[in-house]
């Protein structure tokens, strides 16, 4: 009884067995077997950030039986763009939907990764006021440490190398189609948490789009309903700047992206500013824009008193080269000083020269004692020697590249000579009793040279 218990518990696991052994024959033959060429990781490395990446082990591409009409994207896509535009040729897709396919996705990976390198660098220096601010204004918003720029040069470097294998384009080029002609807003939100950056980079580029929809519907003409749009625009722009920005976020915001931030970085092209003294002058500028309608001279007392705490602020040294800066000769002078390696102390000694030429200038143009002839003299002998003292600061070189940019003073020396006009002498009218008799000439006075200063001459010879 036992034994016969025994054989048919035997039996029936026996059953059980064959028919677990064949459901799992039955899976096997179910599911098809992946393909030996990919090994999946558990890490992305792929262009593709939404599904666990697949790292190709044999370069060739992969070959579809006219038979097999059914495949996975997963057997196209790859982490190898030269297999994964292989693979997209072999499924029948047109060269400019690859392209498609391709460029945009590099795009994204390389923003991705370029993004990665730009959460660890430093701000941005947005006080920077060299001579290279005059000739390239927007080179601030990219001058990157050499650290930072030298990362991001290697990585353009690799994709620029990886479309020109591809496609053997330029990918500055290639991508130009998807883009629109109009440049994006070129804001810089560096103060903010990372997290933080998207929805202002996004606001700042609408507001631009809509200034620039405005241009191009007033065709450039400043209306007087076009600048009401512009003005509710601005409103309405910094209305919602706010409810994204705190007071001192605004305040570094305006630093970054103002257009009197902007005027700043080009007026002050060769003042070499610290940041401390971007954000002073920036400040007083700043405090007279906003200051309400009033007469002139309320304006012009409230700009002394902001001039006057921005000498205190800044030093007499450094202020009164502020202030040179608003002589566009002395820009050039710096530029060329740069271009010859010269000092920058040369700049201010020609710039010496020039105002001790203008005021010489002024001074003969009003030296009456002296003749038209004496005077034109004169002020050749004085543009020869301030020409020989240019030379001697400047150098050959450097001089002839000065007379041929910024040096149009020096030719007002012959300017006020032509001026200089000899005057004929006024006839000298008979007295009012007195007429001219038929043959009676006027009478001219012989010389005035000698006159002493401040006397008339008679009105006529006495006879």
């Amino acid at each position: 009884m036992n034994a016969g218990r025994l054989v048919a518990w035997l039996t029936a696991l026996n059953l059980v067995l064959l028919a677990v052994v064949g459901w799992l024959w039955y899976r096997q033959q179910a599911t098809p077997m992946p393909d030996p060429r990919y090994v999946p990781l558990t890490k992305t490395v792929t262009n593709t950030v939404r599904r666990t990446a697949f790292k190709v082990l044999t370069p060739g591409p992969i070959t579809l039986p006219p038979a097999q009409l059914a495949w996975r994207w997963g057997d196209v896509e790859s982490v190898d763009y030269l297999v994964y535009q292989s693979n997209l040729r072999t499924i029948g897709c047109p060269e400019e939907t690859i392209q498609d396919i391709l460029l945009t996705d590099i795009a994204r990976l390389y923003r991705e990764r370029r993004a990665e390198i730009l959460k660890l660098a430093p701000p941005v220096p947005f006080w920077q006021t060299d001579l290279r601010s005059a000739r390239q204004p927007e080179r601030w918003r990219t001058a990157y440490d050499p650290a930072t720029q030298k990362l991001l040069d290697e990585l353009k470097g690799e994709r620029d190398h990886l479309v020109s294998e591809l496609f053997h384009l330029d990918f500055e080029q290639a991508l130009a189609r998807y883009q629109d002609r109009g440049d994006a807003a070129r804001v810089v939100v560096d103060f903010l948490p990372f997290e933080r950056r998207v929805p202002v980079l996004e606001l700042a580029e609408r507001h631009a789009a809509e200034l620039a929809k405005l241009d191009e519907q007033s065709h450039g003409l400043m209306l007087p309903e076009v600048e009401a749009r512009r003005r509710k625009l601005e409103k309405e722009f910094g209305e919602e700047l706010d409810r994204h920005l705190t007071p001192e976020e605004q305040r570094e915001y305006e630093l970054r992206n103002s257009p009197l931030a902007d005027d700043l970085r080009r007026e002050l092209a060769g003042f070499n500013a610290t940041e401390t003294e971007f954000r002073k002058i920036h400040a007083a500028r700043q405090a007279l824009e906003r200051l309400e309608p009033a007469d002139t001279q309320t304006r012009q007392q409230a700009q002394a008193e902001a001039w006057r705490e921005l000498a205190l602020s800044l030093g007499p040294e450094r202020f009164a080269e502020h202030q040179r800066l608003k002589d566009q000769d002395y820009k050039t002078l710096l530029q060329i000083a740069e271009q010859h390696s010269l000092t920058r102390a040369t700049a201010g000694q020609v710039l010496e020269i020039k105002k001790v030429a203008e005021a010489e200038i002024a001074r003969l143009e009003a030296l009456s004692k002296l003749s038209v002839r004496q005077r034109q003299q004169a002020l050749g002998q004085a543009e020869a020697a301030s020409r020989q003292a240019v030379l001697a600061v400047l150098g050959e070189q450097a001089y002839q590249t000065y007379l041929q940019n910024a040096a149009g003073w020096l030719s007002q020396f012959e300017a006020a000579a032509e001026n200089l006009i000899e005057m004929p002498p006024m006839p000298v009218s008979p007295p009012f009793w007195r007429n001219l008799g038929p043959h009676e000439e006027p009478v001219f006075p012989t010389d005035y040279s000698n006159l002493p200063p401040g006397a008339i001459p008679p009105a006529f010879p006495a006879r």
